[in-house]
């Protein structure tokens, strides 16, 4: 029996920085990306959701992480529109 893999999409990338509001800055200002959201939860946690023109993946420069290498991505967040199809297609293309 052959299992189709359900349709996964890349919508969030976590990127951990040392200064949010200079990535701020390049991100809109010199590459164009879109402001989402600029959140301030803690007083030492912000997070900024960016996005591309015409994309649907954004990325999240922030200080959550602040263990992390500023710039190193090590995780991502595909999503997928049928959760349950997903966790069964999962433990048979294993």
């Amino acid at each position: 029996m052959t299992t189709t893999p359900p349709e996964m999409h890349l919508e969030l990338v976590p990127i951990p920085v040392s200064d949010v509001e200079r990535a701020k800055a390049w991100y809109v200002e010199k590459a164009g990306f879109k402001l989402e959201v600029d959140v301030t939860p803690t007083p030492t946690m912000r997070v900024i959701q960016l996005t591309p023109p015409g994309s649907a993946c954004s990325n999240t420069p922030g200080s959550a992480t602040p263990t992390a290498t500023s710039g190193a991505c090590r995780s991502s967040r595909p999503e997928v529109s049928d959760e349950k199809g997903q966790r069964r297609g999962r433990s048979t293309l294993a």
